[in-house]
């Protein structure tokens, strides 16, 4: 197998900091939501058939879910619409449901439950929050711990110290350390418990595309193979656009044009990066991706993109290649099968894993 680290080109720093994720087609003509707050809108947008493609349209619906906003985008074969709204908004509906069940933000959820249990007795929780807890120990396993639901407390903490300008103590990260762990974490049956008393789970680097494959399985089983969910920037991809492959851009948000365009097929797409909630004390970036393993900022990447077979490993996996850094994250990243990576480094170098190629600015998925 050859290296899974492949030096592409170089980028600008600016630039390189700055990557986002969009599909082409539908990112550009994307509308505020009307409405009250929480209320679906659903429109449709006339797709430009191929020689190959059929004839339909593709139906929108966005709401306001898990701290971002959630957008479905479903090819619908002409006199199908009707049905497609109606599908895409039972999707948003069960994001709604499941997001009350896991969030660690919602006082009533299962996931908050467990949190004031910690250290106490196993917690009972339904069906869908054994799932999202499970997926999380699975993917904190395959990536040795770079990817770990526990950091809460360690988040909390930088989060005062990025609202402050001024960094921890060592002893504070090390108290800190002490909290997270998911070894510390067991699931037995319908229960969860927490080790220590002050520890927490924590939902939000694998939930948004968890919910996106839940989401996009309830479309398939409706009829409608073909959309693209976009849980706040974490696409799922399913299908095609009238037989035509959607196709996913890595974007600079700070000028016109993509550094990539990437025909996509089915899976999950996620980037994490230290670009979006970063803060700078005395002249130095420290990114919100924390590496369990030292407590503090992760450091080397600016931007890690993930393509995976499903959201929920995207998700995971971009957080873990972005707290192991290039090398290590990489060969972690070659263990999955299916999962591929575009990676840019803080000097701009950009980096592509075994699987993918970058040809001028367009990304192909190599055999």
């Amino acid at each position: 197998m050859p290296s899974p680290l492949s030096p592409v080109h170089r980028v600008g720093l600016a630039a390189a900091a700055l990557l986002a994720l969009a599909a082409l087609g539908w990112w550009a003509r994307r509308e505020p939501a009307a409405g009250a707050p929480g209320a679906s809108q659903a429109s449709s947008a006339s797709a430009v058939p191929g020689p190959r493609a059929t004839r339909g349209s593709v139906v929108r619906s966005s709401r306001p879910l898990m701290g971002s906003v959630f957008e479905v985008d479903i090819w619908a074969p002409d006199g199908r619409e009707p049905d497609a709204a109606e599908a895409a908004m039972a999707a948003l509906d069960l994001v709604a449901a499941l997001e009350e069940k896991v969030s660690e933000w919602r006082p009533s959820s299962e996931i908050s439950a467990v949190n004031r249990g910690a250290g106490g007795e196993p917690v009972r929780v339904g069906p869908e929050a054994r799932d999202l807890v499970a997926a999380m120990l699975e993917w904190a396993r395959k990536t040795r711990g770079a990817f770990d639901p526990t950091g809460g407390p360690l988040f909390r903490r930088w989060e005062k110290a990025r609202a402050e300008k001024a960094l921890p103590s060592a002893e504070e990260v090390h108290a800190m350390r002490e909290l997270a762990g998911w070894e510390k974490v067991s699931l037995e049956g319908g229960a969860v418990r927490l080790e220590r008393p002050g520890m927490s789970l924590g939902t939000g680097a694998i939930a948004k595309g968890w919910a996106a494959d839940r989401a996009a399985a309830l479309l398939r089983d409706r009829g409608f193979p073909d959309s693209v969910i976009d849980a706040g920037g974490d696409l799922v991809v399913s299908g095609t656009k009238g037989g035509e492959r959607w196709s996913v851009a890595v974007r600079d948000p700070r000028k016109e044009g993509f550094l990539a365009v990437l025909p996509s097929s089915d899976g999950g797409i996620a980037t994490s990066g230290d670009y979006e909630r970063c803060f700078f004390v005395d002249g130095i970036r420290y990114s919100h991706v924390l590496d369990l393993r030292t407590g503090w900022p992760a450091k080397g990447l600016s931007s890690v993109t993930v393509l995976a077979p499903t959201g929920a490993a995207a998700d995971a996996l971009a957080t873990a290649v972005s707290a192991l850094g290039a090398e290590e994250g990489l060969r972690i990243l070659a263990t999955v099968p299916g999962a591929r990576a575009m990676l840019v480094r803080e000097d701009g170098s950009t980096l592509v894993s075994y699987g993918l190629r970058l040809d001028g600015d367009r990304l192909e998925a190599t055999p």
